[in-house]
């Protein structure tokens, strides 16, 4: 027997416990949730997510461990294959929150920290330049601009700042508008929702935009809040503890078709669809945004994995903000299967997806648009008459 005895510290096993809340106990280190990451297949060092779980059961904090914990796409993966239904995910952040505590976390996500404490978004871009996407929008919508609705639409920071996605809030609040449902928007005074400033670990931060942005939601007495980014549909729904209803926009645009408030035409052409991580696994919203596709009459095909199966972008756990140095990203493999489809357009409905598979379409050369489930829908509206 060789190797140097590990001593298990009361209080340090005490406060791996508190941090994760125990998600880590019921783990009996089967293996199969490293054998279902993503990673195995696109790194010689795969992330070894048992060893990880092994080391929150008994306490042990390991100094080259941060790197793993970070590497995380918090994809769910590893959930949906686990035998039992152990909440690995948030045993991880709850980890990464002892090691941002201990001053051991990776600085890559540094910048996009500074930019929401500053700028109220990870982007590094002026808080100001927030409603830029609303020039957009026809004179015939009527957008409303804070005030009191039955329903909030969050835009969320990636599609307020990306030229490449402004075009997202604006096929939402035209739907919306055409629909007649009531809603409201908080243009320039929308903040982040912290999604990135809790997968870092920063729980203090988190708590103080969850209260600011709680108290904004409020003020719209909205019962309901609808988002653009699954994302955001997590953060709200798991973490703020809000009064009001909080659901994806192509929920909400389904029930909207489905009791004809909201009419479509029929346009040409196939698509195949990328089912979002937070939204298939996490949140268990697969056939929703199918069933949009079918109402518009396009033709969908089928990727190689997908539904609960998809394979992740790449961009989830904070990783949109991390440069790779893979020869092949996950966005590539994905793009990949997407042009074996030899479908007309990628479709998806989420914006960190859409950023990272167009990267992933230039670069293996298909000749495939990438697009959000929206503006599909917003083609069939027009095709029915609707301007």
């Amino acid at each position: 027997m060789s190797g140097t005895p590990v001593r298990v510290e009361d209080d340090a096993w005490n406060r791996v416990v508190e941090l994760t809340d125990g998600a880590a106990s019921v783990c009996y280190q089967c293996g199969t949730c490293t054998a279902t990451c993503p990673w195995g297949v696109f790194d010689d060092e795969p992330l070894s997510v048992r060893s990880i779980m092994r080391r929150a059961q008994i306490g042990v904090d390991g100094e080259g461990e941060a790197d793993e914990l970070y590497k995380c796409l918090t994809c769910r993966a590893c959930e949906a294959a686990c035998p039992r239904g152990v909440d690995i995910v948030d045993a991880f952040l709850g980890l990464r929150e002892g090691a941002f505590e201990e001053d051991r976390a990776p600085g890559r996500l540094e910048n996009a920290l500074w930019s929401v404490y500053e700028d109220d978004n990870p982007w590094e871009r002026p808080a100001s330049d927030r409603d830029a996407w609303l020039d957009e929008v026809p004179d015939d919508v009527d957008v409303q601009v804070g005030g009191e609705a039955e329903v909030l639409y969050y835009v969320g920071c990636s599609p307020s700042y990306d030229p490449a996605l402004q075009e997202v809030p604006v096929a939402i609040v035209t739907l919306l508008d055409a629909a007649g449902v009531d809603f409201t928007v908080l243009g320039g005074e929308e903040m982040c929702c912290g999604d990135v400033v809790k997968q870092t670990g920063e729980p203090d931060f988190f708590a103080e935009i969850a209260d600011v942005n709680g108290g904004m939601f409020a003020e719209t007495g909205a019962e309901t809040i609808i988002t653009s980014s699954p994302h955001c549909m997590e953060t709200f729904d798991a973490d703020y503890g809000l009064d009001a209803e909080v659901r994806h926009y192509s929920e909400f645009l389904l029930e909207l078709v489905e009791s004809g408030d909201l009419e479509v035409g029929e346009i040409d052409g196939s698509v195949t669809y990328h089912d979002p991580c937070y939204l298939s696994r996490g949140d268990g919203i697969v056939a929703e945004p199918r069933l949009l596709l079918d109402a518009t009459g396009v033709e969908t095909r089928e990727m190689a994995e997908s539904g609960m199966d998809t394979l992740c972008c790449g961009g989830g756990g904070g990783n949109m903000w991390v440069e790779s140095d893979l020869d092949e990203r996950f966005a590539d493999r994905r793009a990949d299967q997407a042009a074996a489809t030899e479908a007309d357009e990628l479709v998806t409905a989420c914006p960190y997806c859409i950023q990272n598979l167009e990267d992933g379409v230039k670069k293996i050369g298909a000749d495939m648009p990438v697009r959000d489930l929206a503006t599909v829908l917003l083609d069939a509206y027009r095709a029915n008459g609707g301007t």
